[in-house]
């Protein structure tokens, strides 16, 4: 009988597995290249902005030289200047279309808009419950730090009262309310997000949302957005990206936007009651639903982790470290110019 030359010839043995340093090589260029992206998005979202509010301050003074002398009239004209609504637009539009050219081959769009599973209005209302319960105690977290600033001569009052202002024209309601939540679920839910995953679900949810809560680049928002991060981006990880721009857009325009109008007919300490009795029905339904499925969240964390190491590496990753830079001096600048304002 003739021997078989042809036994085995197909067999292709395994490569050998990636030592420690190649796969900190490979996560380090890989998430360099996803920080790019952000740092593209930040320096082209401020800079615009910072040039049309320049732009229309210079106009400002143009008009009257002397409001200059006039303190007070001029911090608030140059607040109103930097709350252009179509200078957020602007800015948005030309860092989401850079973003797409930047990540074009390196990203699907059907990676960005995939749903995984299906939505129902059940789910859909746990999950909003478990989203608005975050609002109260992120109001708890915010008096909390009030108490800690006031250890140190400072407040949150200027900040937000600053913040109080988003709402103050047509252009800027469109842009918070609406537009903003769009472009955000898309920037960090859709391009970090999804970029992220290569290293696991959970390493994309944390990363993402910890980002989220430092674009927003002040003391108040930050710790909020962070924590709210964590619910859009499970929801965009698990059902899509549209529900968590629903999400978003229902707190931005809807909460945000309409406790901000009840202010303008009513007295703000009555507004306050009203939200607060709002903030704390929904709270408990939160809690409800976590503790009822905390098994589950639990299991789900399980099983998507990522090992710790992980998330050492990303933060000392150069341009994720640059983002982390940037948005933390100008959180404590802005905390800072605040409290200047009111000496």
């Amino acid at each position: 009988m003739s021997e078989n030359n042809t036994i085995g010839t197909m067999y292709q043995p395994e490569p050998p597995a990636p030592t420690p340093q190649q796969v900190k090589r490979s996560f380090t260029s890989h998430n360099n290249f996803t920080g790019g992206g952000l740092i593209l998005y930040l320096g082209l979202f401020m800079g615009i902005q910072t040039v049309i509010s320049i732009i229309n301050l210079v106009k400002v003074v143009a008009q009257d030289p002397t409001i200059t002398q006039r303190r007070d009239e001029y911090m608030e004209k140059a607040m109103d200047a930097s709350m252009d609504g179509v200078a957020f637009i602007a800015a948005l539009v030309v860092g989401l279309i850079a973003l797409f050219i930047f990540f074009r081959k390196r990203l699907p769009l059907r990676d960005i808009f995939q749903s995984p599973r299906k939505m129902t209005g059940r789910r859909f209302g746990i999950i909003l419950s478990i989203f608005f319960a975050g609002q109260l105690v992120s109001t708890a977290g915010n008096a909390l730090g009030e108490l800690i600033l006031k250890q140190f001569g400072m407040s949150l009052d200027g900040l937000e009262e600053s913040l109080d202002g988003i709402f103050g024209s047509p252009s800027m309601v469109l842009y918070a309310a609406i537009l903003g939540p769009i472009a955000e679920e898309l920037v960090f839910r859709g391009f970090m997000m999804r970029r992220f995953q290569s290293w696991g679900k959970m390493f994309a949810i944390v990363m993402s949302s910890v980002l989220f809560g430092l674009f927003h680049m002040n003391v108040i928002q930050a710790p909020f957005a962070t924590l709210v991060g964590l619910v859009f981006a499970y929801t965009a990880m698990e059902y899509g990206i549209k529900w968590s721009m629903l999400l978003h857009i229902l707190n931005n325009g809807i909460l945000a936007f309409g406790f901000s109008m009840l202010e303008k007919v009513l007295d703000e300490k009555i507004v306050t009651g009203i939200e607060m009795c709002v903030l704390g029905v929904l709270f408990l339904a939160g809690l409800y639903f976590v503790i009822k499925y905390r098994s589950n969240i639990l299991n789900y964390i399980r099983r998507n982790k990522t090992e710790k190491h992980y998330y050492g590496w990303a933060f000392t990753t150069c341009t994720i470290l640059i983002v982390l830079i940037i948005t933390v001096g100008v959180c404590i600048l802005t905390l800072l110019g605040t409290n200047m304002m009111d000496i």
